[in-house]
């Protein structure tokens, strides 16, 4: 954790804030993306150390400030210190801690996932994937619509799956309009 080593003071939202010793600013989005771990398990852990006493959060709807309740104990000048580790201690110092070894995995994991590009289909791949599925769709008015937008959907947002979008756009644009999304006719 990045815990402050001396008392801040710091500004947001043009308010000043005092972040003590032991403490930092954060919030589980933030701490999501540094562990590769979703923000509702982030959430989850900082409650569960929160009841076992291991911290103390004080949230807003901006950010949580998170206070490492026995940080002075562990992080004292008095404590003492050998200057060199004996040979017991040593194996155990150089081996990552659990933890530790279970979040670069999942940041691993989550690394992999995020170098996933997308690959525009080709015209070919629309037309087959229509008639696979049996959908009445015009497959170049398609691939047009998306072609001119840069593969970027009317909400601004980046197709990441084009046979979602193909999925959705099949029961939009349908191009007979005398059967309803089911295919069924429509009674005149």
């Amino acid at each position: 954790m990045k815990a402050n080593f001396k008392e801040t003071k710091t500004v947001f939202n043009g308010k000043e804030i005092v972040v003590p010793r032991g403490s930092m600013i954060t919030g589980r989005f933030a701490l999501s993306l540094e562990t590769g771990i979703t923000p509702g398990t982030v959430y989850d852990k900082l409650r569960l150390l929160q009841n076992v006493r291991f911290l103390n959060i004080k949230s807003n709807n901006r950010f949580s400030v998170i206070t490492l309740l026995k940080y002075e104990v562990f992080q004292s000048v008095k404590t003492k210190r050998t200057a060199t580790p004996t040979t017991s201690q040593q194996p155990a110092n150089n081996q990552p801690t659990t933890s530790q070894h279970i979040l670069s995995k999942v940041s691993k994991e989550s690394k992999v996932k995020k170098e996933r590009v997308f690959s525009p289909p080709s015209l070919k791949d629309i037309e087959e994937y229509i008639k696979e599925k049996n959908y009445n769709i015009d497959a170049e008015r398609f691939y047009d619509f998306f072609t001119v937008a840069n593969w970027v959907d009317s909400k601004g947002h980046k197709v990441k799956n084009w046979k979602q979008k193909l999925i959705t756009w099949s029961s939009y644009n349908n191009e007979d309009q005398s059967t309803n999304k089911k295919g069924e006719k429509w009674e005149l």
